[in-house]
């Protein structure tokens, strides 16, 4: 996810266009020319699982690691078009279950739930990812980028219009008193679990 300390001191100047070019960016990934693959081999939560969402393919490796979205729990919503992302993964009833509970699933209960589509052995996790990605690779390329521009295509519309104002929108809640203590005292757990480092 993002780094909360570094975030945290960021004035809304420069908050806004860092959170519109990572709305950017998850758009570009969803709707890219060719399809991406994700190879997670540990935690992917908040802005790392809303990347890993973005992707064609999901490949977790099988272990500790935990995929989430917990914005509801520093008093935020998700970016408007993460919805469509959460949605388009695993339909309405596990992106609303995703979204209000901030619930961090194990890699095989996100398996379960659609947001992963391959669980791994850690070791053969990049080699499985690869693997796959190579294999789509080799199709043809205009049939690919038809067939994805069809099934992506309404969902990048949605997108792009639900992420018009992400930087008010979210930057408003991300400055709001609530979210601020909530990051406070999390930031002060995690310092205090790393022994006071941070």
């Amino acid at each position: 996810g993002f780094d909360l300390k570094a975030l945290d001191v960021l004035p809304p100047d420069r908050f806004g266009p860092f959170i519109a070019s990572f709305a950017a960016l998850y758009r570009r990934i969803f709707g890219g020319a060719l399809p991406a693959v994700a190879a997670v081999g540990g935690h992917a939560v908040a802005g790392g699982a809303i990347l890993a969402l973005a992707c064609d393919r999901r490949f977790l490796a099988d272990g500790d690691g935990r995929f989430g979205l917990t914005e509801v729990d520093l008093a935020l919503p998700l970016p408007a078009g993460v919805h469509h992302l959460l949605r388009a993964a695993a339909g309405d009833h596990r992106a609303l279950e995703a979204g209000l509970f901030g619930r961090l699933y194990s890699p095989r209960e996100a398996l379960t739930a659609g947001f992963a589509d391959r669980l791994v052995p850690p070791d053969e996790l990049l080699a499985s990812a690869l693997g796959e990605a190579r294999e789509l690779a080799e199709k043809p390329r205009d049939a690919l980028r038809a067939i994805r521009q069809a099934l992506r295509g309404p969902v990048c519309r949605a997108l792009e219009e639900a992420d018009d104002r992400v930087d008010e929108e979210f930057g408003r809640w991300w400055f709001s008193a609530e979210a601020k203590g909530r990051r406070a005292e999390l930031l002060e757990r995690l310092s205090a679990r790393s022994g006071g480092e941070g």
